[in-house]
């Protein structure tokens, strides 16, 4: 069956919410539910992404360049999917989800989103013609395909009120447009930057993994993070100091920059050389340099090292400091995450 529309890809959050304004269960609009739910509240386009939210709360995201490469490749012979390309779709949207959850704190909403992972497995296929849905099925089984389900008037519970519903009573809260305008502004100024989106996207899946209490494997996730800023801190540092002297000798050669930029220079030295030449804040160098041994324990399996929450919480807020020259606002995060104690 041939498809009719343009393609985007769907993934929900959690908790439900209502985009742009609560729907009211008028019993009336029970047969309409899913034309209703299924239209797309808000709606932003640019020449390199379009970004559309169902009333339902559904994000409906198209990344062009990507998508143009996998229609390409879709008209060929021997298509198969490219996992590859998945992957670069998932980095861009578990981006949207952080600049989302900062947003949300930024403004004040009462939405208490859940930052997690959205992995393949939360996202699907949907298809849009004329701003209107044509088709699309979330995966069985899982939380998208849950939230999708509750579109469907043969889903709902016979002989229960439409208020009763789960497709209402368990969507409480409202995202208004003012949260999604500010979310839209932020994801213009990193859109085009395809390592800030890597950045970004790594840094939803280290906090996913805090709150699951896996915090080895969140702290070495945000170590990535700091080491890849601060060895790019340092790069342009090394350039900034080139010269070219009279005989047209430069300051910095091919060879010295190798050497500057190789594995005689860690971390460790790195760090310390931008502190002393004020390239770094010592109360970060501090952070940065404790990180890194915290890092080292969990790395190098010492038991003498137990991580605790606060470690992670110390990682993010590096994070944060150092993405905050780069991003040009600072990311807001809630990171009260509940702590089981058995």
């Amino acid at each position: 069956m041939e498809e009719t529309g343009t393609r985007f890809v769907g993934f929900y959050t959690w908790p439900k919410f209502w985009a742009g304004a609560k729907l009211h269960p008028d019993e009336n609009i029970r047969p309409y539910l899913q034309t209703i739910m299924s239209k797309n509240s808000l709606s932003f386009t640019t020449k390199i992404y379009t970004l559309k939210i169902s009333r339902d709360g559904m994000f409906i995201f198209r990344l062009e360049k990507l998508a143009q490469e996998i229609e390409k490749r879709r008209s060929e012979q021997d298509y198969k999917p490219d996992l590859e390309l998945t992957s670069h779709y998932l980095s861009y949207i578990n981006a949207i989800l952080i600049l989302f959850g900062s947003v949300l704190l930024e403004t004040g909403s009462d939405y208490p989103l859940q930052l997690q992972e959205i992995t393949n497995k939360d996202i699907f296929l949907v298809l849009i013609e004329d701003d209107e849905w044509q088709g699309g099925s979330a995966p069985f089984n899982t939380l998208a395909g849950y939230h999708q389900m509750e579109r469907f008037p043969q889903f709902l519970l016979p002989g229960i009120p439409l208020s009763h519903q789960s497709v209402f009573a368990g969507r409480k809260h409202v995202v208004k447009k003012s949260v999604i305008e500010l979310l839209v502004k932020y994801l213009n100024g990193v859109i085009k930057n395809d390592e800030l989106i890597s950045l970004l996207s790594q840094f939803t899946k280290s906090i996913y993994e805090f709150s699951l209490a896996n915090y080895d494997t969140s702290l070495v996730l945000s170590w990535f993070i700091i080491e890849r800023i601060v060895q790019e801190k340092w790069e342009r540092w090394i350039n900034s100091s080139n010269s070219t002297y009279p005989d047209g000798t430069k300051r910095i050669n091919k060879d010295r920059f190798e050497t500057l930029t190789g594995r005689d220079y860690p971390i460790s030295v790195v760090s310390n050389i931008l502190e002393l030449s004020n390239i770094i804040p010592f109360n970060l160098f501090k952070n940065v340099d404790k990180l890194r041994h915290y890092r080292n324990n969990i790395v190098h399996c010492d038991d003498r090292y137990k991580i605790q929450a606060d470690d992670c919480r110390l990682a993010f807020e590096v994070v944060i400091d150092l993405l905050e020259e780069k991003l040009g606002f600072r990311l807001s995060l809630n990171l009260n995450f509940h702590e089981v104690v058995l």
